[in-house]
């Protein structure tokens, strides 16, 4: 097929954009005549991950349609598909995050989970997921990653990624390793800078590279590149500083394709990211620098990078040879995914009644992989599980900077007095300067809720003001009736309440995992989750 195309059709398919039907009709009047214009290869639909979920399937499925009957070359249709189709529209399956089915230690959950997205994202028209998240959590003040990850072991991560990705590719969806090198051993974040995995490569072959090398081998159609170094096998360096995996030549070619043969289609992460825009701080030159590096779609450039290839290719700057291998890989996963067989654009029905076709029960596997991850830290006085003899009060202590994940203890809230518990719920809890031994005496238990997202805020996962004030307050009175639910990050506990009587780590804050908490707390399903993570991380085991 590739020989039929035109030379700018060609470069197109090495392109992936965001979907903006109005932006691209006022640009060109129509979505046909965009894609004449601008013959891109893939395009990036939904909620991103570190946005929150507005459109419906309804509306995206039909967006999807209109895009693909524009195009004279199928599309391949991409999503952060982390947490399941609900994590990218709002009608559909939201799963806990993936750290959540690490600790189920169960790869028939990891299956299902695959499985499930696959049969949701594909019945909107989506086919390529840009998922599940690879890396280890080394770390415990990395900010990216944490409980987007199944572990922080590559052999615990192993044991659940392989039948996710198989979940997912055996029903029709590409899945994606990432973030090649991989990340999860520096503390800093790639959406701000460039970012480094400073293992020895024995170290890297011990982990995040044992990950990577044993998904490729197992058939994992894609491989995303972040914006992190990996000095053990780089040498060159621009200003002084080694050069991200998606700029470079040694990483993407020299270990990813070469070393460790993969024949896959290798992604960029996001270009209009600051680990990658800080490096040469002209995006015309890094993006072709990043092509030449290997990577075969280019996630998010502009669209001036048609002209700028092409421009590169006649003078010699990159080689045909490049240009035909990177298109030769997209269109083997167009043809892997079934685009190159259809003829017609997807019809517009309701992705629900699609996924009907599935085995999986999606909301029946969000509350399973749920209530199997809630995980029983600190038990000291045998607080837990609750014991309702008599009317409970309970105050309820919400930390978190976030006001969307702040308004999550309304969900706990109803949870609690659907059980007859007398609740009052407030944000934070300053006791400096106040008589504490007097403030608990209305209510039974205190009820820390710590809530934490990447990015929400964006910089960092630590407390501050408010929300460290309350870290204090809850470890400086009633400390016996005193219970911490941490809903995120399972690292708070080593950081802040190691010296804490009772404390349990949900690493989700999805609707089922606050049910699941609750429903813990007093004994009516177990704390059956086993901690995927060291708490107080590998760095220092390595």
């Amino acid at each position: 097929m590739q020989s039929k195309l035109s030379l700018r059709e060609r470069i197109g398919q090495t392109i992936m954009i965001k979907a903006d039907p109005e932006l691209h009709v006022r640009l060109c009047g129509s979505l046909e005549a965009f894609l004449e214009k601008y013959p891109v290869g893939g395009l990036f639909v939904g909620a991103e991950i570190i946005r929150s979920v507005q459109a419906s399937s309804i509306e995206l499925t039909e967006m999807i349609r209109r895009y693909q009957q524009a195009s004279k070359i199928p599309l391949l249709i991409a999503a952060d598909v982390e947490s399941g189709a609900g994590g990218i529209v709002s009608d559909l399956t939201l799963l806990p995050r993936q750290m959540s089915l690490g600790a189920t230690e169960s790869p028939e959950l990891a299956y299902a989970y695959g499985a499930i997205s696959a049969a949701e994202a594909t019945a909107m028209g989506i086919n390529w997921s840009f998922s599940p998240v690879c890396d280890l959590n080394l770390n415990p003040h990395n900010v990216i990653i944490n409980s987007r990850a199944v572990s922080d072991h590559p052999d615990k991560a192993l044991k659940l990624l392989i039948p996710m990705i198989k979940g997912m590719q055996e029903h029709g969806l590409a899945a994606t390793a990432k973030h090649f090198p991989g990340d999860g051993v520096d503390h800093r974040d790639q959406h701000l800078v460039t970012t480094c995995n400073s293992l020895t490569y024995e170290q890297w072959e011990a982990n995040h590279g044992k990950v990577f090398r044993k998904l490729v081998e197992e058939g994992v159609q894609t491989v995303m590149a972040g914006h992190i170094t990996l000095p053990a096998v780089q040498t060159r360096k621009h200003r002084g500083c080694f050069l991200p995996a998606t700029l470079s030549e040694e990483i993407i070619t020299g270990l990813l394709k070469e070393r460790m043969g993969f024949q896959g289609v290798v992604v960029s992460d996001a270009l209009d990211m600051g680990g990658f825009v800080r490096v040469y701080g002209n995006c015309d030159i890094a993006e072709i620098e990043a092509f030449k590096a290997g990577i075969d779609v280019m996630l998010w450039p502009f669209l001036s990078f048609f002209d700028h290839l092409e421009a590169a290719i006649h003078h010699g700057k990159v080689g045909a040879s490049r240009l035909k291998d990177a298109v030769a890989r997209v269109l083997q996963l167009k043809e892997n995914v079934g685009l190159l067989n259809k003829t017609d654009a997807p019809a517009a029905a309701h992705p629900k009644e699609k996924s009907m076709k599935s085995p999986v029960d999606g909301p029946l596997l969000a509350r399973t992989v749920a209530r199997q991850s809630i995980t029983l830290v600190e038990n000291k006085l045998n607080v837990l599980p609750l014991r309702k003899r008599r009317p409970l009060r309970i105050r309820m202590v919400g930390v978190t900077p976030n006001d969307e994940l702040y308004g999550l203890t309304d969900t706990i809230r109803e949870e609690l007095e659907k059980r007859s518990i007398q609740v009052e719920t407030v944000r934070n809890l300053d006791t400096y300067g106040q008589d504490y031994r007097l403030m608990d005496q209305d209510f039974d238990y205190m009820l820390y809720v710590l809530f934490y997202a990447m990015q929400k805020p964006l910089g960092t996962s630590h407390y501050y003001e408010s929300e460290a004030r309350s870290v204090v307050s809850a470890l400086s009175f009633a400390q016996e009736r005193t219970i911490i639910l941490s809903f995120g990050s399972p690292y708070y506990y080593a950081e802040y309440f190691e010296s804490a009587d009772t404390f349990i780590n949900c690493c989700s804050s999805d609707p089922e995992t606050l049910k699941a908490a609750v429903a813990a707390l007093f004994g009516e399903i177990p704390f059956a989750g086993k901690s995927p993570v060291e708490l107080y991380g590998r760095m220092d085991g390595l």
